[in-house]
């Protein structure tokens, strides 16, 4: 990007990543999140920024990542009651905040609980919460078992896949789905690999 568009950007930027800074992290008040339709709407403040770009890894579930900021929050639920939360915080600049990419962002989070949860042992970690600077909104995700386990699930199955590949030297066969092939990011690498298979579904 050239130095007038990054110029324009952080211009635009700056004031959304201060309003929200205000809002959750200098204590004048509590912000309402949705945590979806189980946890509903709750108030958080985040009281402690804990670490940022922290690289957090799960040996046993072969998972690792870095995590944009590790907080602690104070929920208030809607019955009055308040507590304290460890859980992780990621920041999305794309434009991109509805369809599969937002399940994708869902996803992300879901996994950093479960790595912090390796890292900080004895700490009961089933909450995140997810910035969208272009929209300027947070979403909170509660963590569901049966989310948790779909998604190790679909690890164990790329897992498979790869050491399948490092014995075969071949990639797995191309999906020849459109709803999934073409938001794909590996679209470019994975038709040029699987050479015409495409073809049928670019015209």
């Amino acid at each position: 990007a050239s130095e007038r568009s990054t110029h324009s950007i952080l211009i635009e930027a700056i004031p959304k990543m201060l309003n929200w800074y205000k809002s959750f992290m200098k204590g004048s008040k509590s912000t309402n999140v949705d945590f979806g339709h189980t946890e509903g709407r709750k108030t958080v403040e985040v009281t402690e920024m804990m670490d940022i770009e922290e690289m957090a890894w799960a040996p046993r579930y072969g998972l690792k990542g870095i995590i944009d900021a590790s907080v602690i929050s104070r929920v208030n639920s809607c019955g009055g009651g308040s507590y304290d939360k460890v859980m992780p915080l990621e920041f999305k600049t794309g434009k991109s905040t509805s369809g599969q990419s937002a399940m994708e962002h869902s996803a992300q989070v879901i996994l950093y609980t479960l790595l912090m949860s390796e890292r900080y042992l004895n700490t009961d970690i089933d909450m995140g919460l997810l910035y969208y600077l272009h929209t300027d909104q947070t979403l909170g995700i509660k963590v569901k078992r049966s989310d948790l386990i779909g998604l190790m699930m679909r690890r164990n199955e790329l897992a498979s896949e790869i050491l399948k590949a490092s014995f075969s030297q071949s990639f797995p066969a191309m999906l020849q789905s459109p709803s999934s092939c073409t938001g794909c990011r590996h679209l470019t690498s994975c038709t040029i690999y699987h050479k015409g298979t495409w073809r049928k579904y670019s015209n």
